[in-house]
């Protein structure tokens, strides 16, 4: 489908055809990102960190010796912390 750009105020813009809007489900708001010279326009996130909780979800079992960060542990890790 090829678009118009157009003059709006100091920035510029296009007109999305309301059946492709309503296809995409766009709300009131969107995020735009620019990848290799390509312009890609998703829903925006209903609320700020929305499905961080889920993401950082930690099992809670104790680690294993083997799955202990060893790069920065300093001696009280070693001698005095008890994992």
């Amino acid at each position: 489908m090829l678009a118009k750009i157009v003059q709006i105020g100091n920035s510029k813009g296009i007109r999305i055809p309301k059946s492709v809007f309503e296809q995409c489900h766009f709300g009131s708001e969107v995020t735009l990102t620019i990848d290799k010279k390509k312009l890609i326009i998703e829903t925006a996130k209903k609320k700020p960190r929305e499905g961080w909780r889920e993401s950082f979800k930690v099992d809670k079992k104790p680690l294993k010796k083997s799955e202990k960060p060893m790069e920065f542990q300093n001696k009280f890790d070693q001698e005095e912390w008890e994992w």
